[in-house]
């Protein structure tokens, strides 16, 4: 940062000076205030004398941090130019900034002793807290594992805590200062270095890195999904459920109840569009969320759901730029599926619920507690699946699908006929007019890839045609396409020769057969090799059978032979189409004809 602001690398590692050496001036300042309650912490010195020496140091390092440009000579004639007066300056800011951090740490900690025993003294536990930072820091261990720890449970256990109770305190420090922190940190850094390298125009969207973030993505999403379920399966707390009865809006209540387990249903079945990263999932699990978190507030003033909930809202806003696809596949039988499956769910849920429910109300004698008869629960399953239900079919709908974008393109006779004009096909090429495949054009149209969809995948047929230095440039840009909506490119039928072109995109092979080319210019029928070919044929001559090569136009009265002839063949089958080709009248008009 400092470098951005045009600074000289002398004055920044002068900067850098201060900042390293002002970190742990709060902590001398506390430990000041620490010796002028030295009653509290006598019993934990006398115990390790050698914490009176470390006591000492660090009440005397305040002193000694303001005279560092006296024993440092780069800091002194940086001062000269700089001015004392804004270096003293500079210095009282960062001891200020240091205080407040080590105060709000020793805070932290108060509040942590104060859930066991709340007659403990603040200033106590903050010289408690004092030594065993400073212990911490001197042990030269990362965060002061180990050293901080033991001085700290032991000064807790003198001043009353139970074993287990000062080991609890400990933990949840280092889990609420140190742990959680340390997580929010390497998430937030993760998706600025993805939003920085996607705006430097790095491909980065399919690589491991980004799919591990949106992996994490869908793993908050459904455990927000099964604590919504959770919540509304269980009633509240006795204290809430009290409030609860005396509010008039019970019908309200249970509505807010039927909402929630319907957006939790609603938050599983996203998260497999979260986890494929689509644009559409992102602002509708936004707003899922927040609503759930009210709905969840509502029925039960639950305020540790709703913060929770609010919490994996910040943390998908972070993930947003890693949200790039429209959509992705989804199958009728997938809805179908969901559909069927979720009331057989909900019916158990529902009785589960009830089973707690009454439980609650006999143990705690609330008669009058809300769902308190099975009907309730009937009304409340029959809400709550009408929601998801609605909500399902409204999201599959509603999709972005391929064949609505301008790039999914069928046969244009004419722009394909203009593109082999200057163009060389290959022995593929002419299935192309049978017009049963889509057809991909980029490199501003002088890359032509023909392909048909078939499940999730986007299956080429051949190599694609071009100019052959544009050909790999044809294939990024069509798997880009094809994966902003979830599909997969799959090469049939290529070249030998391009293997490399398609291994340095990323595609894998798989030999699935070869095809028997025969050199027409070398193939004769003399040798005993070609015995049985030449009875073969002699053999056609003789029952009165000609092989002749037609030109096109053909007329109709041939073509309904043909076709007479095909369908014989068929026999009622269908007709196999892609790679084989199929009787089409108008692609026979196209070529020579073999009869």
């Amino acid at each position: 940062m400092l470098k951005r602001q045009n600074i000289e690398l002398k004055e920044t590692l002068s900067y850098n000076t201060l900042l390293v050496t002002s970190t742990i001036t709060g902590l001398s300042f506390i430990i000041i205030l620490s010796l002028f309650n030295f009653p509290s912490i006598a019993s934990l010195v006398s115990q390790h004398k050698w914490l009176m020496l470390c006591l000492i140091g660090f009440s005397c390092y305040l002193l000694v941090y303001f005279f560092l440009d006296k024993m440092i000579k780069q800091l002194r004639s940086w001062a000269c130019s700089f001015g004392v007066t804004k270096l003293l300056v500079l210095r009282f800011e960062l001891l200020g900034v240091s205080i407040l951090e080590w105060f709000l740490a020793g805070l932290l900690f108060y509040n942590l002793v104060y859930y066991f025993q709340r007659d403990q003294n603040f200033f106590n536990i903050l010289s408690i807290f004092a030594v065993a930072s400073a212990a911490g820091i001197l042990s030269f261990m990362p965060g002061g594992v180990g050293s901080f720890d033991l001085i700290a449970i032991i000064g807790l256990q003198f001043m009353g805590l139970t074993d287990n109770e000062a080991l609890t305190v400990v933990i949840l420090y280092r889990v609420f200062y140190f742990i959680l922190p340390s997580c929010v940190a390497i998430v937030n850094f993760s998706l600025q270095v993805l939003r920085r390298s996607e705006q430097k125009g790095y491909v980065i969207k399919s690589q491991i890195y980004g799919q591990l973030v949106a992996t994490v993505m869908a793993i908050i999403v459904i455990t927000c999904g099964l604590l919504l379920l959770i919540s509304a399966l269980t009633p509240s707390l006795i204290s809430r459920s009290k409030l609860i009865t005396n509010m008039e809006a019970v019908v309200f209540l249970q509505y807010s109840r039927s909402i929630s387990i319907a957006i939790g249903f609603m938050l599983l079945f996203l998260a497999e569009e979260v986890f494929f990263r689509v644009k559409r999932a992102y602002n509708t699990t936004m707003i899922l969320l927040l609503s759930g978190g009210i709905f969840t507030f509502i029925k039960g003033f639950d305020i540790e759901e709703f913060l929770f909930l609010l919490i994996a809202m910040g943390i998908l806003r972070l993930s947003k730029t890693n949200f790039y696809r429209r959509s992705i596949l989804v199958k009728p039988s997938h809805i179908v599926v969901v559909v069927i499956s979720v009331p057989i769910l909900l019916t158990i849920y529902l009785k589960i619920s009830h089973i707690l429910f009454t439980s609650y109300i006999k143990t705690f004698h609330y008669p009058h507690l809300i769902f308190h008869d099975v009907q309730a629960f009937i009304h409340s399953g029959i809400l709550a699946y009408v929601l998801f239900l609605a909500f399902i079919i409204f999201w599959y709908l509603k999709r972005d699908r391929i064949e609505k974008n301008p790039l999914f393109q069928t046969l244009d006779l004419v722009k394909v006929n203009k593109f082999f004009d200057t163009n060389i096909g290959h022995h593929l090429s002419h299935l192309i007019y049978l017009g049963d495949k889509n057809l991909f054009w980029a490199e501003d149209d002088q890359v032509l890839i023909a392909y048909s969809l078939f499940s999730d995948k986007a299956v080429v047929l051949g190599d694609p045609l071009g100019e052959e230095s544009l050909l790999s440039d044809g294939i990024q840009e069509f798997q880009r396409f094809i994966d902003t909506y979830g599909y997969r490119a799959v090469f049939y039928e290529v070249d030998e020769d391009k293997l490399s072109l398609y291994h340095d995109n990323g595609l894998f092979f798989f030999k699935l057969g070869e095809e028997a080319i025969v050199n027409l210019q070398e193939f004769d029928m003399v040798g005993s090799s070609r015995r049985s070919f030449r009875n073969i044929v002699k053999r056609f001559e003789k029952d009165g059978y000609i092989f002749e090569v037609l030109s096109p136009p053909f007329d109709d009265q041939l073509l309904y032979n043909l076709e007479s002839i095909s369908k014989e063949w068929l026999d009622n089958r269908k007709e196999m189409g892609y790679s084989v080709g199929w009787f089409q009248k108008d692609y026979l008009q196209k070529a020579p004809l073999p009869s």
